[in-house]
């Protein structure tokens, strides 16, 4: 899949669709890769429907109307450029999204006309008008719709990487995301809210809190994890597997827009695993799901149970599942007030302070500390679950929770709808546009918009996309600053 964009309205032309490709950021549900020989690419994972795509819009490209054109290029017939690279062949494939690789290459450039051959593939495309202003006073650029481009097929922009603080030679590389569902989990650090060995929930010392100051490993807090299969180390049994009270140093560097560039330490103790039904977490990947009340995405969720396990503490454990998804604000969408709890309030707050969406971390085995090491799970319980709730299973402190303060922006975001979509946030100097794309399936299929004799049939964009058997809703656009 790829994307262009051109604010030429009525006037746009393939050549200044080109000259603008909306550079790809990340796959929010399966883990695709980067191509950062093709940035502007982005691959569906294959047997699946449902999608989201974050993508980076082209500096200073704004306008009324923005003509965006979606690409969908199928690879059922040839292979396309860069799909024999051993680098992303060998992600496809390990991820199964390859069909066959005994087919014959690609033409390329594709034929602009969508005629097909044997090397032609399919393609299938479709347009949208929009609105992109920026984020501070300023005179939108106007491409030359007279200067043709041909299509970049070298020297690409590598997409930025966050950057990684120097680590021992131990250290390995793992990615990340987090939870909290409020099931005991696979290692049993759990009580019995309703006295019902059939329906434990996870321990609210599982929350991170603040590490002691001067620690050996520099760590700011500690905390609690579900990680993947290669450090669980069950057989795919899923309980109690080795990785079950083992403990991780892990650095990663801020994210989110207006924090970037912070790094942080903690030390993260195995108490949960993160099951292959996970892409980021099949195949023998590193990951680490941190457990952070609040911050369960409800919607991607393989085992929430708050509703029924937690009644009590549902607003607060609902209270960040949006944040960095329905708004790339990272000050917006989270109000870990909404806990009574301080333990878990004090969880959900630290978290909050790293301005942590997902990074990509540096980790390496460490003994745990004394403070996690006594914290309540299956062996500590005599090989069962406790009766009421363990001292510390109930806090993670000697005297009720802790917190953090959460720093402030250096800026204060505001947003200005247009056409229902919200940009702006008087950020000054350069700024980095951002969206987000969800792909639900959708039973009719609707005209495609494409470049047939020079001409456009411009297709009205109000909340909607519509494309080949596909419905693509919510599209945000979302303004982030980028130093």
């Amino acid at each position: 899949m790829e994307l262009y964009i051109c604010n030429l309205g009525d006037a746009s032309t393939q050549d200044c669709l080109y000259d603008n490709p909306v550079e790809f950021v990340r796959d929010e549900f399966y883990g695709g890769p980067v191509d950062p020989s093709y940035p502007e690419r982005a691959y569906f994972a294959y047997g699946q429907s449902n999608f989201a795509f974050t993508y980076k819009l082209p500096m200073g490209v704004t306008g009324d109307r923005v003509l965006m054109q979606w690409r969908y290029v199928t690879a059922n017939s040839c292979v396309p450029p860069g799909y024999r690279d051993s680098g992303i062949q060998s992600i496809l494939s390990d991820l199964g999204w390859l069909l066959s690789m005994n087919m014959n290459d690609c033409a390329y450039p594709y034929d602009a006309t969508g005629a097909r051959c044997e090397t032609c593939p399919e393609q299938f495309w479709n347009c949208a008008e929009v609105t992109i202003l920026g984020g501070s006073p300023q005179t939108p650029q106007t491409l030359s719709p007279t200067v043709p481009v041909p299509i970049p097929v070298s020297a690409p922009v590598s997409q930025p990487t966050p950057t990684t603080p120097s680590q021992p030679s131990n250290s390995q590389i793992a990615t990340t995301t987090r939870y909290w569902d409020c099931s005991g989990g696979a290692c049993g650090c759990a009580y019995l809210p309703n006295d019902d060995p059939s329906s434990p929930a996870h321990c609210y010392s599982n929350a991170m809190f603040d590490a002691p100051t001067n620690n050996p490993y520099g760590a700011k807090f500690y905390g609690t994890a579900a990680v993947s299969e290669a450090l669980f180390q069950s057989g795919r049994s899923y309980w109690l597997g080795e990785g079950c009270g083992k403990c991780w140093k892990v650095s990663g560097t801020s994210n989110t827009p207006g924090y970037e560039g912070v790094e942080t330490t903690l030390v993260l103790k195995g108490t949960n695993v993160c099951p292959a039904d996970n892409v980021q977490c099949s195949n023998g990947k590193v990951h680490f799901d941190i457990a952070a009340p609040g911050f369960d995405v409800l919607a991607f969720s393989l085992a929430n149970s708050c509703a029924e396990r937690e009644p009590g503490e549902l607003v607060g454990f609902q209270s960040c599942s949006g944040w960095m998804i329905d708004s790339q604000q990272p000050d917006q969408n989270c109000d870990c007030d909404q806990f009574n709890d301080p333990v878990l309030r004090a969880g959900c707050r630290n978290f909050l302070s790293l301005k942590w969406d997902n990074p990509t971390v540096s980790y390496e085995e460490v003994e745990c500390p004394f403070e996690l090491d006594r914290l309540n799970c299956w062996e500590e319980n005599g090989n069962n679950y406790p009766f009421g709730i363990p001292e510390f299973c109930a806090t993670n402190v000697n005297e009720g929770g802790t917190s953090s303060p959460i720093s402030t922006a250096t800026s204060s975001p505001t947003s200005s709808p247009v056409s229902g979509v919200p940009c702006g946030n008087g950020v000054v100097g350069k700024v980095m546009l951002e969206f987000v794309l969800f792909i639900k399936p959708l039973s009719e299929i609707f005209s495609n918009c494409r470049l047939e004799q020079r001409k456009w049939k411009v297709c009205r964009f109000k909340s909607l996309l519509f494309t080949m058997g596909l419905l693509v809703s919510d599209m945000y656009f979302l303004q982030t600053s980028h130093k």
